[in-house]
């Protein structure tokens, strides 16, 4: 049984604080704290999926011997939170009830969870179109004992199945929200006595990357319609896409994948294609590193070396890189807060999720489960550039519209729905001077051209019913 430990939020901002200075985080008065019952795990499926949204799954025990899973959400930057239990059982003999697997939030009203019966293990995929409180069975008897679920679109979606050293891949694709599941075929064979996901991955549009137990790196460009595999050569802890070309991959040369072991970072530039090591130079850590999304090469990280007798964590490190993780500086060293996951937004806000400390004077009346950064986004501290007029035309158009002036190549574009969700990401040919938006719903949408050297060009655009 998967369960993870402790939720806690935040948002970035203001000019980050040297390695001396007091503690960032702050504690968010309304946010629930399931730290005064006992906690089962880390929070699971933690993501900001849009501006202000957050989702998160937690399990506690809030009597010895019974558990329950809760979906947590708020859509107004923490001010007010929605729970609702999606699992519940115990741990008796023999064991009664279902546990939590795995949830995955699409924007602010829908989001999937698996469960698992404790007796049969029969796995049961619930759905939401309308928060927490929604959930309802779209699934009753998956195909097979999906570990991870991923949704492009409200109706396209993959999941994973741990698989056999030697076997095919096991992936599954939907096309009608869950309802019904389809066989991948894939070429790509696990290795390692049976391979999974990780729970670090990174889905922007079309695209998904993911990393795997045996230090593999999987993507697809097409929905999950076909796959690729990529050896990344290092102890792989995860990855992390701060638009549809720019990622890094992070972890270890050796050692383990919690302190110890020298810290390794891969970069790739065409979309994952490609993976070249980057020689970081400053108090880079490897155990959590996120991307800023939207930023010019921004990406936070935290790590710690060991754990001390008395459980006080040896070494560690919120740290910042405004170069593509070629150079890092600290934001703060040596706190003992335990970091968990780390959930960013596309406007630059950036989300917690902590582990309990079981560390002397750390207690549960003193810690809290949701906090957040103090200040505003991080990514107007990090990435300061002025933001240029972008000069698409027609404005409003039916789809294709036209660049001021013919890409040098490489630019990367992103467009974003009026709700912060990326709906569309391209890299710019040589000479190519077209914009292609006829496969989108009529609206309003912000299109953000990005430069290798940082620039940032933006425009909204209204694209009319042809």
């Amino acid at each position: 049984m998967k369960f993870r430990q402790v939720l806690i939020l935040l948002v970035g901002s203001t000019p980050f604080f040297s390695a001396t200075a007091q503690s960032p985080w702050e504690a968010v008065p309304n946010a629930p704290n399931y730290f005064t019952d006992i906690p089962g795990g880390d929070v699971s499926g933690f993501k900001s999926p849009q501006p202000n949204v957050v989702w998160g799954m937690f399990t506690k025990a809030p009597v010895r011997g019974y558990y329950n899973s809760t979906v947590l959400r708020t859509t107004d930057n923490g001010q007010t939170w929605q729970e609702h239990e999606v699992a519940a059982g115990s741990f008796t003999t023999p064991p009664a009830g279902s546990f939590a697997e795995n949830l995955f939030a699409l924007d602010d009203q829908r989001a999937w969870v698996i469960t698992q019966n404790a007796v049969s293990a029969t796995r049961t995929l619930l759905r939401t179109t309308a928060g927490p409180a929604n959930f309802s069975v779209v699934s009753a008897a998956l195909p097979a004992a999906f570990d991870h679920i991923y949704f492009f679109t409200p109706t396209t979606g993959v999941a994973f199945v741990a698989t056999a050293a030697g076997s095919n891949w096991q992936i599954y694709r939907t096309t009608d929200g869950g309802s019904t599941w389809t066989s991948v075929a894939t070429t790509i064979q696990a290795t390692g006595s049976k391979e999974s996901v990780t729970p670090s991955y990174a889905l922007i549009g079309n695209s998904l990357w993911l990393g795997t137990t045996a230090n593999t790196i999987l993507r697809t460009t097409d929905a999950g319609l076909t796959w690729s595999a990529t050896r990344s050569g290092i102890k792989l802890t995860g990855l992390t896409f701060r638009d549809g070309v720019h990622g890094i991959a992070f972890g270890t040369a050796g050692g383990s994948n919690t302190g110890s072991g020298t810290e390794r970072l891969l970069r790739t530039s065409d979309g994952g294609a490609s993976w070249n090591p980057v020689t970081p130079q400053g108090p880079v850590r490897s155990q959590l590193l996120t991307a800023i999304p939207g930023s010019g090469g921004t990406y936070v990280s935290w790590g710690y070396y060991s754990v001390s007798p008395n459980y006080r964590l040896v070494g560690s490190d919120f740290s910042i890189s405004k170069d593509e993780g070629a150079t890092w500086q600290s934001i703060i060293a040596d706190e003992n807060i335990r970091y968990a996951q780390l959930a960013p937004s596309t406007d630059g806000m950036l989300w917690l999720a902590t582990s309990f400390d079981y560390s002397p004077g750390r207690y549960t009346y003193n810690q809290y489960m949701i906090m957040r950064y103090k200040g505003g986004s991080v990514l107007k501290a990090a990435s300061p550039q002025k933001v240029l007029a972008l000069g698409l035309y027609p404005n409003p158009t039916t789809g294709v519209v036209q660049l001021a002036a013919p890409a040098a190549g490489g630019e990367q574009i992103t467009v974003y729905d009026l709700a912060g969700r990326v709906q569309q990401t391209q890299q710019l040919l040589k000479g190519q001077q077209q914009l292609d938006l006829s496969g989108r719903a009529a609206g309003m949408y912000q299109i953000i051209l990005s430069t290798s050297q940082g620039q940032r060009y933006a425009q909204k655009l209204l694209l009319t019913a042809r």
